[in-house]
């Protein structure tokens, strides 16, 4: 089934997820390889990965209140599903052998 409230949900359900975890990944620094020696290789690109949605999604939303030209532009696409795909697989693996 589908509605309009599920359709607003469902991005915002992946992007709430997707931050959640980068920010448990980086609440504890990892003690191994690079990551010892440059503690800030898995904070910045999580706060880049956070900003990135925030963004995206405030442009979305000035679009839709704009034009339906401007909306149709920033609309989501097949690209975007891959992403959030991507992503999602990646936090897992990260998850998964953050610990031994």
């Amino acid at each position: 089934l589908k509605s309009s409230f599920g359709a607003f949900l469902d991005p915002v359900a992946d992007k709430l997820m997707v931050a959640a975890t980068l920010v448990l990944l980086c609440t504890r620094p990892l003690d191994v390889g690079l990551f010892a020696q440059a503690p800030w290789l898995l904070p910045i690109p999580a706060i880049a990965i956070i900003g990135r949605e925030i963004t995206m999604s405030a442009v979305r939303e000035w679009a839709a209140s704009q034009d339906s030209k401007l909306l149709e532009a920033v609309a989501v696409n097949n690209l975007g599903k891959w992403k959030t795909a991507t992503q999602m697989t990646a936090l897992a693996i990260l998850l998964a052998t953050r610990d031994s």
